[in-house]
Order: C-alpha cells, then sequence, then structure tokens
C-alpha cells in the first residue's frame, strides 16, 4: 500500500507544474488519501506521524474559517477554503504518513528531478524555437510576460524554478560520482538560465536571496563567508550597472528614476501605488478580512476594479493579500506558521550530520523559504500548484526529520 501510495506522490510532484494537466494532482491526491485509509482499515491503526506543525496548521486554519463570516463572497472563500488550506493541509500531512525513510524520499526526489528536466528542457527548446531575446521580453505570441515552458506563464513558472531550485542539488549529496555531480550542476545551470529568460525580476530578487542565504549555510570560517558575499554583492552591483536598460525595466520608457517609482502605470510604479492604497485598507480594518482567497478584497475594494489600475486587481504581496483577506490576527497567524517552519528546519539542519540527506534538505528548506518569500514581497504566487508544491517540499523535509524528545515539548509550550 505504502509502495502504491509513493507511486502517486512522484505522480503528483511531477504533473504540479504542468498546466494542462492539472487534474491530475487532484487525481492523485485522492489515490494517495484512499491508500492511507485503506491502510488505517487494515492494520487498524489511525493515528498519523506527528510533525510538530499541528498548532501551526490549526491556528492559520482557525482564522482561515473566521474570516468566512467576514467573507464578502463566502461561497468564493469557501470554496478557496477547500482549494487553498484544505487541499494542502492534506497533502502534506499525507506526504508526512508515506515518505518515512530516506530511500522514498530519494524516489520523491528524483520524480522532482525529473519533472524539472521536462521544465526546463521544453522552456529552452521554445525559448529558441520562437526567437527569444536576452535582453528583453518578446513581444509576440503571448509572451510578453516571459517564457513559461509547460506551466501557466513566466511569472507561475519563475516562481515553480526558486522553490525547487535548492532541492535540485541532492544528487551531489547522494551520488559522489562525477556524472552525478555533472548533471546536478548542468541542471542548476539550466534553471538559472530558465529563470532569466522569464524576465520576473521578482523572482530574480528571491533566487538572489537565495544565494545569499546559501553563503550563511555553507560550512566555513566566517572570513570566508565574508569574503563570498561581498565578492556576490560586488558581482549584483556589476552585473546592475552593465545590465541593457530594457532588461531592467522591461518595455518601459522612463526619463527618470522618479518617474519609474511615482507613475502608476509603470510596473514598479504600480507597485508602489498598490501597496500604498492596500495598506491603508489593512489600517482602516484591521481585524475584518474581506474574506479568504486572493479575489475577496478585488470584490471588496473599488481601486482594484479601476481601469487605471490595469494589471493590479490584488496587493501584489502575499502577506498585504493575506491581511486584507483575513484581517491583522490572520496575518500574524501565517507569519508565525512561516517562523515555525524556519525554526523547524533551523533545528534539523544544526542537529543532522553535515553531508547526510536530512542535513541537506533542512536547509534546502530553509532556502526555499528565503525565495519564496522574497519573490512574493513583489506578486502573490503563494496559491495554487506553486503553494501546493512549497507544502509538499516542506513536508518531505519533516517527514525525514528524526523527531526527538525535546521536539515534542517545544510542541506543546
Amino acid at each position: 500500500m505504502d509502495q502504491i501510495a509513493l507511486g502517486f506522490l512522484i505522480i503528483l510532484v511531477v504533473s504540479l507544474p504542468i498546466a494542462s494537466i492539472s487534474s491530475i494532482r487532484d487525481i492523485s491526491l485522492g489515490f494517495v488519501f484512499l491508500c492511507w485509509l485503506s491502510k488505517g482499515i487494515l492494520i487498524h491503526h489511525w493515528r498519523p506521524r506527528p510533525t510538530r506543525l499541528e498548532a501551526a496548521w490549526i491556528i492559520y486554519g482557525a482564522f482561515v474559517v473566521l474570516s468566512l463570516f467576514t467573507a464578502v463572497d463566502p461561497r468564493y472563500s469557501l470554496n478557496e477554503f477547500r482549494g487553498e488550506y484544505l487541499k494542502n493541509f492534506l497533502l502534506f500531512m499525507l506526504v508526512v504518513q508515506f515518505v518515512t525513510t530516506e530511500k522514498r524520499a530519494k524516489a520523491v526526489l528524483l520524480g522532482i528531478t525529473a519533472g524539472n528536466l521536462i521544465m526546463v528542457s521544453v522552456g529552452i527548446a521554445e525559448f529558441f524555437s520562437q526567437g527569444g531575446s536576452l535582453i528583453t521580453r518578446l513581444q509576440v505570441k503571448g509572451f510578453a510576460s516571459g517564457w513559461g515552458s509547460l506551466h501557466s506563464g513566466g511569472g507561475t513558472y519563475s516562481t515553480y524554478l526558486i522553490t525547487v531550485f535548492p532541492f535540485l542539488l541532492w544528487l551531489m549529496v547522494v551520488w559522489k560520482k562525477w556524472w552525478a555531480q555533472a548533471l546536478a550542476i548542468t541542471l542548476a545551470a539550466a534553471n538559472v538560465f530558465s529563470l532569466y529568460i522569464t524576465f520576473q525580476r521578482g523572482a530574480w530578487v528571491g533566487f538572489l536571496m537565495m544565494v545569499a542565504a546559501a553563503i550563511f549555510l555553507i560550512p566555513g570560517k566566517k572570513w570566508i563567508k565574508a569574503t563570498c558575499l561581498t565578492v556576490f554583492l560586488v558581482s549584483i552591483g556589476s552585473g546592475l550597472c552593465l545590465a541593457p536598460t530594457q532588461t531592467l525595466i522591461h518595455e518601459e520608457k522612463v526619463q527618470s528614476l522618479d518617474q519609474l517609482i511615482m507613475e502608476p502605470e509603470k510596473s514598479i510604479g504600480g507597485r508602489f501605488t498598490t501597496w500604498r492604497v492596500s495598506l491603508e485598507y489593512l489600517v482602516d480594518n484591521p481585524f475584518k478580512g474581506a474574506g479568504f482567497g486572493r479575489r475577496s478584497p478585488y470584490k471588496k475594494y473599488d481601486y482594484y476594479k479601476r481601469k487605471e489600475s490595469g494589471l493590479y486587481w490584488h496587493a501584489h504581496n502575499m502577506f498585504l493579500n493575506l491581511g486584507l483577506e483575513l484581517g491583522l490576527p490572520g496575518l500574524l497567524a501565517f507569519i508565525f506558521f512561516l517562523a515555525r517552519l524556519l525554526w523547524l528546519g533551523w533545528r534539523s539542519y544544526q542537529r543532522s550530520p553535515p553531508g547526510g540527506l536530512p542535513h541537506f534538505l533542512a536547509g534546502a528548506m530553509l532556502l526555499m523559504i528565503v525565495a519564496v518569500v522574497f519573490r512574493n514581497m513583489f506578486d502573490d504566487f503563494f496559491v495554487d500548484d506553486t503553494a501546493m508544491l512549497f507544502w509538499f517540499l516542506a513536508a518531505v523535509v519533516v517527514a525525514v526529520h528524526e523527531l526527538k524528545a525535546e521536539d515534542y515539548f517545544f510542541f506543546y509550550l
């Protein structure tokens, strides 16, 4: 039964970023749930493995449920509750129940690697076959938002790339042979190139912050880390100075930095305006959210419906969106959830033997959280398949981490 469930989990994670077969993920999740039910009936054991995140799930879920009572569209928010909370909670718990050994974790990672290889291969082939530009976004054939491979667009594809990237180097940890090292390095380079050609600046920021965090995680003397960080910052500064203007600000024609930042019709200026207005809405209604779901604020506030708002039909910031949906207490509950996950990953990273798979996975999760948080400071792609991928990978890390007595004590504090 466990092997069948593991097979469906692999199918699920491979199909997650492929937009045209989105129904497969739900079917696979359903079969994994049936496997869990069948196993419980056969062995008469229903107690799930603890994760030390139960309290965080419950607290966050409580505020999601409370938002249904203040929702501007309760039916929509209820549907989002099922699709964005219950489904992710179920996925997280099922992964923890079935990925119980390092061998199974390696099988899942192999599926993630295979799926990523498909995505970057198709994306790069699409880029060159359609005459993609390395300087600016192509304005023909629907690729104005960047090349999205088999995903639904450049924004979601870039988020997928930075979410999965830290986990792709697992081959270098498990297999020390030269071909595994070469494959891991080649795949990493292909992902970096694929991320670049999406021309998603928020994702670039998320990736760079992830690299900076990786420098601190890598074992070594402080002066070596300081040197690496200095070289990294100098490289970024040089890149910003040498990069063509249209690469950094896309097709926007601006005469000055003030115009770029202040004019609402510009992509950067539009974000500043939207953030300011969204923050004002949150301050005016700190305890009464519009209801769970990214479209709830759009349904409640006129600003997001105006023509001059352009593409900014939501706050373009994960935390502002959640604040408007759930209220300030719900936002704090989500931040507590992320902090709990970070703390769990950090404890695992410190305690696990260096060079082992649990140690690597804990570090990868820490980097993933950094990348996803900074990426979604400029937009909000923490929904649908990208959110499912995040919780799937986090569950794999939690599943392989060895539970210790003090962890149980900390959970009940």
